[in-house]
């Protein structure tokens, strides 16, 4: 196998080889300008647009690009990629599903010319910290500008606004609220994990006769070997099964080690060769993995980045790089080298797939906003991990499919309908399947819980185009007394904040190295606007509705009169608007639980510690409990 020592001379980045034109040219501005111009179709309203884009800058200079040539350039590229994706939505080179239908028992899928799935999940990723987002990171991570420029950029992706309730979600296609895991970060000391009666994507893939494969953060339970990555469909895993972080160089999360291969410590990689940084060991994993795999059988790839999730280290090779070592605030040089470590990792995992990558899709996003402690931004968006505001939980993200999969322009589309992390299990496995499994009320993933799964296929409306959706509704957070939803009503594109905090924005460090926070402002109620509305759940509260059409950085709050410079009038009043998105929330919250699933006792703590204390490691603690007992009795 090839060395994949870091420093490598073959390491090296050639940013001029890159091909950055065909992405988005509107640099770190506002995200009107990305979620707006697309939708502009007169030249009224592109003048409008125009104005409310010069509105909207909080702290950068506009590029000189007008909105107008903005907007006809990028409509050029959409209609054209839209045209050929609908013509061709899926190149199947072999029969059709109806003729495959009539040869096959139901529901198999023939084993020539398969779609190979990789699915990436950055840890902490900030929303302003790639190439179509940032202002200050440009060139820091050309292989995945390279995958994004031939792919769709995906402009309004949400997942949870924290880590284990995002993977849950991810793994099984349904809202962490339903089975009790939205709450929690999961701790190495924790009996809670992902429940056993939620089928997960790799467990229904392995069924269409995918070999699965995950390498990174698993972070959905680990007290028992039933909860880990093996025992919840993968064939193969390679990574840190129960913390939510560790030493990049020491794999320790405290006092123990947490780093897997398979059911086994890996004690070489922490102990004998411990120099070497996590996330070379995970591209070494990829290939190995992969390489294993016969040529005819589908890969299913989960990619755990722990990069660049604290704690804030990177080697120095990649700090003192030009690129990095111009930034001059110290935590966002090494946050900048982190993303560069990030992106050398997906430079092994292009490669890891070879000659499979022609017959692949590849869905990238992050686990929640990024942490501005850590170096990590979201602006213009507002606020950072943790919050319900868009800075929380709207995730940098794209869709990369091979020229065996999906014929396109050879430049990057974007693609403004919702996405939810539940979608991503029904569209690969639509894509598993040649459309069997799709989103039709008979397909077996859909109906396999008690509950039936919330998840989308986006495929054929990714296709469709630029803004075409079939979700309606993002439930950013579901509860009683603090909750958030974004839908899309006939009246327009809002979002409704009930019990949250005021969080304001977090503006990245200048040329000089000057980082603020801009306060938050806007905080409303609706008795704001009528007495006769003092009885609304959560009017006491701290309460935000916003027109993420004209403000998708939640600056004007509708409860406070909007915007004062650019009123609008909707066909339903604003109190109609919050009734109708209330009562929403109140369904699904009615559909969840809140049950912590599983626990976090002292006794279990204690166990999981004495378990640590014995091996060194943190791991199913659980397990080796039980089997101590039995072979006691």
């Amino acid at each position: 196998m090839e060395d994949l020592h870091p420093y490598k001379a073959h390491r090296k980045y050639e940013h001029e080889k890159v091909p950055l034109v065909h992405l988005n040219p509107v640099k770190y501005t506002s995200v009107l300008d990305e979620e707006m111009m697309f939708r502009a179709k007169d030249t009224d309203l592109l003048q409008e647009l125009h104005e409310l884009e010069n509105e909207s800058r909080m702290r950068f200079k506009a590029p000189k690009h007008s909105i107008m040539f903005r907007s006809f350039v990028c409509w050029s590229i959409i209609l054209v990629a839209s045209a050929a994706c609908v013509a061709l939505p899926l190149v199947w080179v072999e029969e059709s599903y109806a003729e495959q239908q009539s040869n096959d028992e139901p529901h198999s899928r023939p084993k020539e010319d398969p779609i190979n799935l990789v699915l990436v999940l950055v840890d902490d990723i900030g929303y302003a910290d790639l190439e179509w987002t940032t202002h200050d990171l440009i060139g820091a991570a050309p292989k995945i500008t390279e995958l994004a420029s031939n792919g769709t950029i995906l402009r309004n992706v949400y997942a949870q606004y924290q880590c284990s309730p995002t993977r849950a979600a991810l793994m099984s296609g349904r809202y962490p609220a339903r089975y009790g895991m939205q709450k929690n970060v999961l701790g190495t000391t924790d009996v809670m994990a992902l429940p056993m009666n939620e089928s997960t994507i790799a467990e229904h893939l392995k069924d269409e006769g995918y070999y699965t494969i995950m390498v990174g953060k698993w972070h959905i339970g680990c007290a028992q070997w039933e909860n880990t990555p093996l025992g919840r469909g993968f064939d193969k895993y390679y990574g840190f099964m129960c913390s939510g972080a560790i030493d990049y160089d020491e794999k320790t999360s405290g006092d123990y080690f947490d780093l897997w291969s398979d059911h086994n410590p890996d004690v070489y990689n922490t102990i004998t060769n411990a120099s070497t940084r996590t996330n070379y060991l995970f591209g070494s994993k990829m290939r190995e993995y992969v390489e294993e795999v016969p040529s005819d059988q589908p890969v299913f790839l989960y990619f755990a980045s722990q990069d660049p999730h604290g704690p804030l280290m990177a080697p120095d090779e990649l700090i003192n790089d030009g690129l990095c070592s111009a930034i001059v605030d110290e935590d966002r040089r090494i946050y900048c080298a982190m993303i560069r470590a990030l992106d050398m990792t997906m430079e092994d995992l292009v490669a890891s797939m070879g000659d499979r990558m022609n017959r692949t899709v590849l869905f990238f996003l992050g686990d929640n906003g990024g942490s501005s402690k850590n170096g990590a931004y979201n602006f213009p968006l507002r606020s950072e991990k943790g919050s319900l505001f868009d800075g929380g939980a709207k995730q940098v993200s794209f869709l990369y499919a091979g020229s065996g999969v999906m014929k396109r322009p050879q430049s990057s589309s974007l693609y403004s309908g919702l996405v939810h992390a539940v979608d991503i299990l029904p569209t690969f496995l639509r894509l598993a399947t040649k459309g069997s499994q799709g989103d039709g009320p008979d397909a077996k993933w859909r109906n396999d819980t008690i509950y039936p799964k919330d998840g989308i296929d986006f495929w054929d409306a990714l296709c469709a185009g630029h803004y075409t959706s079939n979700r309606t509704e993002v439930p950013v957070w579901i509860g009683q007394d603090s909750y958030a939803i974004r839908m899309r009503l006939d009246a327009g594109d809002f979002k409704l904040i009930v019990g949250g905090d005021n969080d304001g924005w977090y503006v990245p460090p200048n040329a000089s190295g000057e980082a603020y926070e801009i306060e938050g402002t806007g905080c409303g109620s609706l008795s704001s606007l009528t007495a006769d509305d003092a009885n609304v759940a959560g009017d006491d509260d701290c309460m935000f509705l916003f027109d993420m059409f004209y403000d998708p950085e939640e600056k004007y709050n509708l409860l406070n009169g909007g915007n004062p410079n650019h009123p609008v009038e909707y066909n339903m009043s604003i109190t109609e608007i919050v009734y109708t998105m209330q009562s929403r929330m109140s369904d699904l919250y009615s559909e969840a639980t809140n049950d912590d699933n599983g626990g976090n006792d002292e006794e279990y703590k204690d166990i999981a510690q004495d378990y640590a204390e014995l091996t060194g490691f943190w791991g199913p603690f659980l397990s080796w409990y039980h089997n101590s007992s039995s072979l006691a009795n």
